[in-house]
């Protein structure tokens, strides 16, 4: 095991967050900005702070910022570089939703409206708006009854107008799908969730009397796809899933316990599959798996208009294998054997032997989830195709998998032992990290390194991507690792591991 190297000893009340030259901590019920020398750079007097809010500490640029909240709940940006707020109001702001994390830009709230704020404290919206978002060169603001557009200098290049209500902004289209208001019965219905005997049941209830219609406009104004929908999802660049004259919730989606019908159109409303189906699955290139009001699954052809196979009762796992058959782009295949999924390439070699119930693909294209069912529950691991072999055994669930948040290690794969809900790891080559003995809070590997703890609040310690105790369990607790530094709290106080 390692020494103990503080770069800061633990003499604080509590650490906010570092960068590569400066820290925030609590002093004695001070909130103060120093460098590593211990040197006070700046002390917070205003007695109107409450406290300095909680920090993701995952890099990038809100690394050199800090979240001032005051007695009132409003907020207050400062940078611990310049030594300044970097704006003058007060505003309602996320603990750590930025929007998004790496681009620098900020949602701020005022009144229970939202706007957007760049990391040097330059409002690009104002907080006037139901929502916000950012695409390309544009930031968006969505008002009660319209929409408006304005470029990267500010300045308002459009206003379209229609409700906020389902909008959404189509990035490699230039378009936004949205709503109107249309003649006929009432199709809006608000859902009510009530929990009876320890089972929340959730029923639909009409909301107000009105219909409304989802249709696609480019930033002109233009209408793209006309209001003869119910709702409208982006299946994939060519094609668009659609309902029609269905009931929808208040932000126009379908509501599947109604059995709504769904088809699919293309972004000139061709029509490609008729609105009569009850499920769609996700396109692999032109082809999709369709399901009936029968319960049975066919194969269709997005690009010719034709069903490659016919309606027939099958699980999913089996129209998935056929799908596979059909997409000739797919240089590896599932196949079946006494009612078990296996893989091979186009040769017929087999990659993956036909001993599980069913096969996942990942992120990484040589990992694959590997299942299998027991009369309790469905087990999961993983299969490594390019080592040829098991790299998780199949015995845990599925609460888990490769990677993890931004910061983690994405080689790094967890598993949850189905029995306790403990924790363990393995690595991608197949080396089992530590057994499932874990507590389920345990946030996972960061620069090849894991705080680790057994119980939620016993001590907690380190381990590596080896399976080695790098640091004894002695610690109140440790963040995930950031440039080679964890915030640490031991008897009590607070102060920087240099890991």
């Amino acid at each position: 095991m390692k020494e103990l190297n503080w770069l800061i000893e633990p003499t604080y009340d509590k650490i906010i967050s570092y960068n590569e030259s400066k820290f925030v901590a609590l002093d004695k019920g001070s909130y103060k900005v120093l460098d590593y020398e211990n040197k006070l750079l700046f002390e917070f007097q205003d007695s109107d702070i409450k406290e300095i809010a909680e920090h993701p500490n995952e890099g990038g640029p809100m690394q050199n910022i800090v979240t001032v909240e005051f007695n009132d709940n409003k907020r207050k940006i400062f940078n611990i570089n310049s030594l300044k707020f970097i704006h003058n109001e007060k505003y309602y702001l996320p603990q750590t939703d930025y929007h998004p994390f790496e681009s620098g830009l900020i949602r701020i709230f005022d009144e229970m409206k939202e706007g957007i704020m760049d990391i040097d404290g330059n409002i690009l919206l104002a907080p006037i708006y139901e929502e916000t978002t950012v695409a390309n060169d544009f930031y968006i603001g969505f008002l009660e009854n319209h929409i408006e557009i304005f470029d990267s200098l500010k300045q308002k290049i459009q206003t379209l107008d229609y409700t906020f209500r389902g909008a959404v902004y189509i990035p490699g289209k230039n378009m936004f799908r949205v709503q109107k208001e249309v003649e006929g019965e009432p199709n809006v219905f608000k859902q009510i969730r009530k929990r009876e005997n320890g089972i929340t049941k959730i029923s639909y209830e009409l909301d107000g009397n009105k219909r409304f219609a989802t249709g696609l406009i480019d930033l002109n104004n233009n209408v793209i796809i006309p209001f003869e929908y119910s709702s409208i999802y982006n299946l994939n660049d060519e094609y668009l899933k659609v309902t029609k004259g269905e009931n929808i919730t208040d932000v126009g989606f379908q509501i599947d316990a109604h059995n709504p019908k769904f088809g699919i159109i293309d972004y000139a409303n061709n029509v490609i599959l008729d609105v009569k189906y009850k499920q769609l699955s996700i396109a692999e290139g032109s082809l999709i798996q369709v399901k009936d009001f029968e319960n049975r699954w066919a194969i269709y052809n997005l690009k010719s208009q034709t069903f490659e196979t016919e309606f027939k009762e099958q699980s999913f796992e089996d129209a998935s294998i056929k799908l596979n058959e059909l997409n000739k782009f797919k240089k590896v295949l599932k196949f079946k054997s006494s009612d078990y999924v296996g893989l091979k390439d186009r040769e017929g070699r087999i990659l993956i032997p036909a001993t599980y119930s069913a096969l996942r693909e990942t992120m990484n294209s040589d990992i694959y989830e590997i299942y299998l069912e027991t009369e309790e529950y469905g087990i999961m691991g993983f299969y490594n195709i390019a080592l040829g072999k098991e790299i998780v055994p199949p015995n845990f669930v599925e609460n888990g998998g490769i990677g993890g948040g931004k910061h983690n290690n994405q080689e790094i794969i967890s598993v949850m032992d189905p029995e306790t809900s403990k924790l363990g790891f393995y690595r991608l080559d197949g080396f089992k990290i530590s057994e499932t003995i874990f507590d389920e809070y345990v946030d996972g590997f960061s620069e090849n390194l894991a705080p680790v703890y057994k119980e939620y609040g016993e001590k907690t310690g380190m381990i590596d991507i080896d399976g080695n105790l790098v640091f004894d369990y002695i610690f109140d607790s440790m963040t995930l690792p950031l440039n080679g530094f964890s915030i640490v709290k031991f008897n009590g106080k607070e102060g920087i591991l240099s890991l």
